[in-house]
């Protein structure tokens, strides 16, 4: 493997865990503290399973992006790839709005937008690539998840 091969390897799984988890604003501790002063809906996981599913789907963010950036250079590629921008930059704005400002409402406004970016983004990758879509399922899933939770906290919290 060529080293610009393993450095575009290595910047696309990157990519995700430097601008993806809430810890870039507030530390695991802040972030207890904030959660810890919200009413929670039952339905709410304990706090252990999302720093694992966090790996996993950062993780698959980055492989799906390295798939799709490997393609040859092409008007789809770009936009997928402007697109996959975009939910990277809707994923920081939602931890920075509901951990860091601790922000419900505007944190459930971003996470329906992103929710929806997320969608579009699987289609246009599936177009490229099947594989580079299934590497977004974890991500999907998690987002669709978290609306109801977000909704709920937003409404027993208001």
């Amino acid at each position: 493997m060529k080293p610009k091969e393993l450095l575009k390897i290595i910047l696309a799984i990157s990519l995700p865990f430097i601008f993806g988890p809430p810890f870039i604003f507030v530390s695991t501790d802040e972030m207890r503290e904030i959660v810890s002063t919200l009413v929670m809906p039952s339905f709410t996981l304990p706090s252990w399973v999302f720093p694992m599913v966090w790996v996993y789907m950062y993780a698959g963010m980055g492989v799906a992006m390295w798939i799709i950036w490997d393609k040859v250079n092409t008007p789809a590629r770009n936009a997928a790839l402007r697109i996959y921008f975009i939910q990277l930059m809707l994923n920081l704005l939602w931890n920075l709005i509901f951990f860091y400002y601790g922000n419900v409402a505007w944190g459930l406004a971003v996470l329906i937008i992103m929710w929806f970016t997320i969608a579009v983004l699987i289609y246009k990758f599936y177009k490229l690539s099947p594989a580079a879509a299934y590497c977004l399922g974890l991500y999907f899933i998690w987002r669709t998840y978290s609306l109801p939770v977000v909704f709920s906290i937003w409404h027993l919290n208001k």
